[in-house]
């Protein structure tokens, strides 16, 4: 897949989250992606990672602070998943990324940081689901 064309092609309407974000995987069969938000980078130019739920009204939440972070963070939920009973048994998984595993991702605290500073809060478009999650991570303890 080349990326570019496809950022390209999902920024042509302008709007948020597409616009601010610089989308590097999908959910295949899907309208969900992961992609990093460029105007969030660190003083060490690393770029928060956020999931984009991509259907009629499209929102984006944070997953992580970082790339590495969000390897990290995802390789322990597929670890959960491949004792999930669920999964093992029907091949569905009932843990679902990131909505299952809000813990892991409030594991990242510069991720957390950003948060509680509302740096995201742009991206949720008033969601339902994406403003319930920013208020778990908010209050999550650090």
């Amino acid at each position: 897949m080349d990326l570019v064309p496809w950022n390209e092609r999902l920024r042509e309407d302008g709007a948020e989250p597409f616009r601010s974000c610089l989308v590097f995987g999908e959910k295949t069969g899907f309208s969900y992606y992961l992609g990093t938000v460029p105007t969030l980078a660190n003083a060490h130019a690393l770029q928060p990672v956020v999931y984009i739920d991509g259907h009629e009204a499209p929102f984006a939440i944070p997953v992580a602070s970082s790339v590495d972070r969000f390897f990290d963070t995802y390789s322990r939920y597929l670890e959960r998943m491949a004792v999930d009973l669920e999964y093992v048994h029907t091949g569905s998984p009932a843990l679902l990324f990131p909505w299952s595993t809000p813990e892991l991702v409030a594991s990242d605290a510069p991720l957390i940081a950003q948060v509680r500073a509302g740096r995201f809060d742009f991206l949720a478009h008033g969601a339902p689901g994406a403003l319930e999650w920013l208020e778990q991570l908010r209050h999550t303890l650090p």
